[in-house]
């Protein structure tokens, strides 16, 4: 349709609503229901045309009534049709919409507050647009840094591999152990498809994907550590997670792509939880046996470093061969020994053994430069932005303590000029900081070593001060199979320090680095951290009720689903959001994510005793939380096995979605009713591993006689949510334990047939292209199953004569 002169192109937008029908029925868009477009469809009858119609003749209704009034029973019967076929049609999406217009205030009371909402959301608005506008000034100067970086940067086969693999796939996902060259060869390969048409966008966080994913552009975000650095971040794993649905749309189309880093032994630890989207996507390993880099790469890449950097040294055969024989994070190795004049001068010895120079030139620089060993210190203790703070004159330190307490055990004065200290900074980038990020360490490794070494000589000033961050991942007990040479190791003469720091993160409500470090985990440390409390009188009296004052989820994420009916089936069993949005307490994240230990330890403080209703809350987290040991405790204290949460979702339906049978055959042993539906949905618990396609939770439950051919609300059994969301895995443990395949539904007393499944269930695997589930279901047809149904009807009365 042409647009009107001086006018933009019309749009959809535009269109009322018989237009946009007749356009559809027409172009045969949409298959018309078996009633036709002109009649009401019936009533159980679905299908995306049917819902249409609905609509257009409601809509006339409405419009063109022969009187000016409608009774309220009919008005309300229209209003409901209306609303389940909007919710039918964007999948939900639109219920809020509807609820705002049914809970408009129409008499005027309500201008005033939707006139300083529209001007909210026009500031918003505003904001974003300015946000957009800076996010793309940034991300191209960090594309200028990456450049002058990467100019002497040496194309290996790896490289290779993952621009072949992200020509053909749409996620690819680059593996190795640190220090192999995983994020230079992410960023060389951005700038290769940024020269291609490709927008590179820069994510830290999945949810970040759909506010920044534009159809028409073509578009490369890209992640580093897309699940953590030292260990799998079951925070980061519950946001890929919950957005899969949202992701899963993003990533069909062929113009948007994903590249992402992690490093090899989070990669082997996550076999154990990996689910769909990124987590299977392709996968680079760079020390793969026909990856790993050859003798003449590995020269290749050091020739390159020496000829940019200008370096007139001369390596001989043997010495050269030697330097190629190291096994250990090459590429890393190779840049930080042509950039510092000292290992230059070791030759290959720096190569045979980099961890023990490292530490030799702190030494060296805690002694000779007091300065810059201060400064590299800080890089460890503080967070970006109070480094800001620090080395601008202009602004306050926040942590001064922490600060003064650095320089003391550098052995620097007090009052030294923050210029001074500055001018040092700058004299160590492209050393140990980058050359255009001087806030930014060259490598993890260069951190983590820095950290040990300031660690292991001053563990007090460390464990007191240190990033939260650092406690989480760096502090043990004892060693695990993957921790490297730095970790620092929590002896007995530094608990009460440690103890000391963790009642103090917990009064500031910073609980989840925490309560997922490792030592907080530990039976025997919680005991200890008992008899402290008792020693010192520390009354965690008010601990337990301290609230959540982090930002782990953007807040526009949490702050807008406050209805039951707003939030997809990822969200309404999504773990994080409830803990920041609604369960706030100490108390609440020990259940999810704390050991059992001290949880218990805080039902243990005097003058509290929790209601049955608290327990049953903290049971439904307990079982979110996947925490099997609290849940138990939880049990036997009173908690109701067959409650529901706020969003009307039972126990089992929330561990179903997982991999954890134990969990389930906990509940179930327990009296958890195996076909207890959800409240919103009429969901079983066979329906929810059905969407989450957990194909061995569903064959657990069936072993305990959950029912297989279920209907939930919309009249859909497990095996159609499975096909419909392209589980094969789930599809074939239904059918192979007697699944219905229902093609017709006969309502017997009633002149009524109601198409259902079979050919809606084919049609679907027909649209996702999925061979393998369409061989399944038409391997297993069985013709017309049919269902009968009674349902009571009124007969009228025979009237006698007298």
């Amino acid at each position: 349709m042409p647009s009107s002169p001086n006018k933009t192109a019309t749009s959809s937008e535009d269109f009322d609503v018989t237009l946009m029908i007749c356009i559809l029925r027409n172009l045969n868009f949409v298959q018309p229901p078996p009633s036709g477009w002109d009649e009401l469809p019936p009533i159980g009858d679905n299908s995306l045309g049917a819902n249409l119609t609905r609509i257009k003749e409601h809509r006339n209704t409405f419009c063109h009534p022969s009187k000016t009034k409608i009774i309220d029973k009919k008005f309300k019967k229209l209003w409901s049709s209306l609303t389940h076929a909007f919710s039918e049609i964007s999948c939900g999406e639109t219920d809020n919409i509807v609820r705002e217009i049914q809970y408009f205030d129409y008499e005027g009371c309500d201008r005033e507050n939707l006139l300083c909402k529209i001007q909210k959301e026009l500031r918003d608005i505003r904001g974003d647009m300015q946000f957009y506008k800076n996010l793309k000034v940034n991300t191209a100067s960090v594309l200028d840094e990456w450049r002058a970086e990467l100019e002497s940067f040496y194309e290996t086969r790896g490289t290779r591999e993952v621009i072949e693999k992200l020509n053909t796939e749409n996620a690819v996902m680059i593996i190795g152990n640190s220090g192999i060259g995983k994020t230079a060869t992410m960023r060389y390969v951005s700038l290769i498809f940024e020269e291609r048409g490709y927008e590179v966008v820069l994510i830290s966080s999945p949810e970040e994907i759909p506010l920044h994913r534009f159809p028409e552009r073509k578009q490369l975000f890209i992640m580093d550590d897309i699940t953590g650095k030292y260990r799998v971040d079951g925070v980061a794993v519950e946001l890929w997670r919950r957005l899969h649905d949202r992701l899963k749309v993003v990533f069909k189309d062929q113009n948007v792509k994903l590249l992402s880093t992690l490093r090899r032994q989070l990669y082997t630890d996550m076999s154990s939880i990996l689910f769909p989207t990124v987590f299977s996507s392709t996968v680079v390993d760079l020390e793969s046996n026909n990856l790993v880099l050859s003798s003449n790469e590995k020269k290749g890449m050091l020739e390159n470093y020496i000829k940019r950097r200008k370096i007139t040294r001369n390596f001989d055969d043997d010495e050269m061969l030697r330097i190629c024989s190291c096994q250990i994070a090459f590429p890393l190795l190779s840049n930080l020994f042509t950039s510092n004049q000292t290992f230059l001068k070791m030759k290959s010895t720096f190569f045979r053994s980099p961890s023990m120079i490292f530490k030799e030139e702190l030494n060296r620089l805690q002694i000779e430069n007091k300065e810059v060993y201060c400064v590299l210190v800080l890089f460890v203790m503080f967070l970006i932005e109070e480094l800001h703070m620090i080395f601008d004159i202009n602004c306050e330190i926040e942590r001064i303590d922490a600060y003064i307490k650095i320089l003391r055990a550098c052995e620097l004065p007090e009052n030294i000029a923050r210029k001074t200290l500055h001018r040092h900074l700058q004299s160590v980038a492209g050393t140990f900081v980058e050359t255009n990020n001087i806030f930014k360490f060259q490598h993890d490794k260069l951190e983590e070593t820095i950290a040990w070494h300031f660690g292991s000589q001053f563990p007090h000033i460390m464990l007191k001060h240190c990033k939260l961050d650092f406690i989480r991942d760096r502090v043990r007990l004892t060693s695990m199979p993957t921790d490297d040479e730095n970790i620092f190791f929590l002896k007995q003469s530094l608990f009460d320090v440690f103890f000391e720091r963790v009642i103090d993160e917990i009064r500031k409500g910073k609980f989840r680095d925490i309560l997922l470090s490792e030592p907080m985990q530990c039976e025997k440390l919680i005991q200890k951290f008992e008899l402290y409390i008792k020693k010192n009188q520390r009354a965690l009296k008010y601990t337990d009720s301290a609230l959540c004052n982090e930002s782990i989820l953007p807040s526009e994420q949490h702050e807008k689903r406050n209805t039951t009916r707003g939030l997809s089936v990822a969200n309404r069993f999504a773990l994080l959001e409830e803990l920041q949005s609604r369960k706030k307490r100490f108390i609440h994240w020990v259940a999810a994510m704390g050991c059992v230990q001290l949880f218990t330890l805080l039902c243990k403080i005097p003058e509290k005793k929790y209601s049955r209703t608290l327990l049953t809350e903290l049971l439904h987290l307990a079982v979110s939380g996947e925490n099997i040991d609290v849940v138990k405790l939880l049990i036997n204290e009173g908690g109701k096995i067959n409650s529901y949460d706020e969003f009307g979702i039972p126990l089992l339906c929330k561990i179903a979605g997982t991999n954890r049978c134990d969990i389930a055959e906990l509940l179930i042993d327990k009296g958890a009713d195996v076909n207890q539906i959800d409240q919103i949905s009429g969901w079983t618990p066979c329906h929810v591993a059905s969407w989450f396609n957990e194909a061995e939770m569903l064959t657990f439950l069936l072993s305990r006689r959950a029912s297989i051919n279920k209907f939930n609300f919309q009249l859909k059994v497990p095996l159609v949510i499975a096909v419909v969301r392209n589980n094969a895995e789930a599809v074939s443990v239904l059918l192979q334990n007697g699944a219905e395949i229902y093609d017709t539904m006969v309502v017997w007393n009633f002149d009524f047939r109601i198409k259902t499944t079979f050919g809606v269930v084919l049609e679907e695997a027909l649209n996702i292209s999925n061979p393998k589930i369409i061989q399944m279901l038409t391997d297993n047809m069985k013709g017309h199953n049919l269902i009968s149904m009674a349902l009571p009807v009124a007969i009228r009365k025979k009237r006698h004569n007298p």
